[in-house]
């Protein structure tokens, strides 16, 4: 179980051994897309799929299945729980087909570095922050396909 101390030792383990690879594996995959624009993207949206999707897809499943699952009894902070909650509402709400590995894997490198890492978790809480009073709210009817409901 990693706790507060144990969080701190394997803080170097995560940078070597996780990070640096998935940087370098999101790097290579942006400098592959960079060319694609609205009008393009639909042109190409095999090769996109193909050659950057799920490449990078498959990276980031396989190096998040690296860190420990975060639960409530091994994370301290309290918008650690809260992501953890939101994590889970997420999944009763919506049915993600074959992304759904994705999105796990997402949440668990998400919710594990701001756990971990005071810089990261000052980035994310300054994002929020910044969100303004008058960004678009989720429609559950624009997104029926995925959206299972209340």
């Amino acid at each position: 179980m990693f706790l507060k101390n144990q969080m701190r030792d394997a803080i170097g383990y995560f940078v070597e051994v996780v990070n640096k690879p998935l940087t370098k594996a999101i790097v290579i995959l942006a400098g592959r897309s960079h060319v694609f624009l609205k009008n393009q993207m639909r042109d190409a949206i095999g090769y996109f799929v193909e050659e950057v999707n799920k490449p990078l897809a498959k990276t980031i499943i396989m190096l998040a299945g690296r860190y420990p699952k975060p639960t409530k009894r091994n994370t301290v902070h309290p918008n650690t729980h809260r992501l953890l909650d939101i994590r889970d509402e997420f999944f009763k709400h919506w049915k993600l087909d074959g992304r759904d590995l994705l999105i796990k894997a997402l949440f668990r490198i998400l919710i594990v570095k701001y756990e971990h890492s005071p810089t990261w978790r000052n980035m994310l809480d300054w994002v929020i922050k910044e969100i303004p009073g008058d960004w678009k709210p989720f429609n559950p009817v624009r997104q029926m396909k995925c959206w299972r409901g209340e």
